[in-house]
């Protein structure tokens, strides 16, 4: 795997090009992927971080004339898995800048963040996990967690206190954390 220099380099190598925007490195975690543009200030220390919290930088997502466009790092070019997660990145990607959007076509700003269903699922398993466990209150807040569908989860996971159960019998909650962090790293100034 080539270091996080390497890719911003290729990265910003290939923002240059005048027929593509809205470049980004797609680096993937378990129930999330990254989305690092390299126009903003802190593009590589984000892909620092993010390598660091075990993501896995897979590929380039951008715009062209065509539409989205997706292309595996030289590493994963016949890796079946990057392709998919590009995939996916690219539909949660177009699905965030339609969310972003206002009818007129408007970007508007992001404040919303949801746990992911798979996540929830897991969550979910996790707090029955703590149920057998006898950790009634571990037990309470990733039930809770699970349920939540609201648009705010970095505020509710610490509302609830859910770092408390980041224990490593409840390895979805490292999972939640890593995102949350992620998250709130986006929305910092």
């Amino acid at each position: 795997m080539r270091s996080p220099e390497e890719l911003f380099r290729e990265l910003r190598e290939r923002a240059a090009d005048t027929a593509i925007y809205g470049i980004g490195l797609a680096i993937a975690f378990e129930h999330a992927t990254l989305h690092v543009p390299p126009t903003i200030p802190d593009a590589l220390p984000k892909i620092r971080r993010a390598m660091a919290d075990g993501g896995v930088p897979v590929g380039f997502l951008w715009f062209d004339r065509t539409g989205l466009r997706a292309e595996p790092l030289r590493e994963w070019s016949n890796s079946d898995w990057a392709r998919e997660m590009l995939a996916k990145a690219g539909g949660d990607l177009v699905e965030e800048l339609n969310a972003l959007t206002d009818s007129a076509g408007n970007r508007i700003p992001r404040s919303a963040y949801r746990i992911p269903k798979s996540l929830r699922e897991e969550l979910r398993a996790d707090a029955d996990n703590a149920a057998r466990q006898g950790d009634r209150i571990c037990a309470h807040r990733l039930s809770q967690i699970a349920s939540y569908e609201g648009d705010d989860a970095p505020r509710r996971v610490r509302d609830l206190g859910i770092r408390a159960c980041d224990k490593p019998r409840y390895p979805t909650v490292g999972e939640l954390m890593r995102i949350v962090r992620l998250y709130e790293a986006e929305q910092k100034p």
